[in-house]
């Protein structure tokens, strides 16, 4: 009679293993289409034009240094030969936005990016005040 309990609970153990193992070969037809999906993202990805972002520290000190200045970002966009630059600048709370500032601004940042396309936002206490583009 004990023989015949071990037989038994080996045929069990044999069994779940059995069941155990089928139940993961399911799970690896579910993951092919994953890679195949991954794969096509990858392409899609390879096809797009790279882009690499960086920053000019030299510029955002040349404009912090600026009395009405609160905070500066000044990020740089390389892409496909052309260069793009996306500056940011945060003014304090008791300045007022005026032409002689922006002008002043542009004449900052042309002399550091004379030939490129650049993407300035001026902003105060959480609020823009002007968004323009220098060609």
């Amino acid at each position: 009679m004990t023989l015949r309990k071990w037989m038994m609970m080996v045929l069990a153990i044999a069994a779940i293993s059995i069941a155990g193992c089928s139940a993961g070969d399911d799970s690896d037809k579910n993951e092919e289409p994953k890679q195949e999906e991954q794969e096509e993202q990858d392409k899609e990805k390879s096809q797009e034009p790279s882009q690499e972002l960086s920053s000019d520290e030299d510029l955002e000190k040349t404009l912090k240094q600026e009395k009405e200045v609160q905070d500066v970002m000044v990020q740089v966009v390389e892409g496909e030969g052309k260069q793009s630059v996306n500056i940011d600048i945060q003014l304090k709370a008791d300045q007022e936005w005026n032409d002689e500032l922006k002008t002043k601004y542009q004449d900052i940042i042309r002399d550091k990016y004379p030939d490129k396309t650049v993407d300035l936002i001026i902003a105060q206490d959480g609020s823009m005040l002007d968004q323009f583009k220098l060609d």
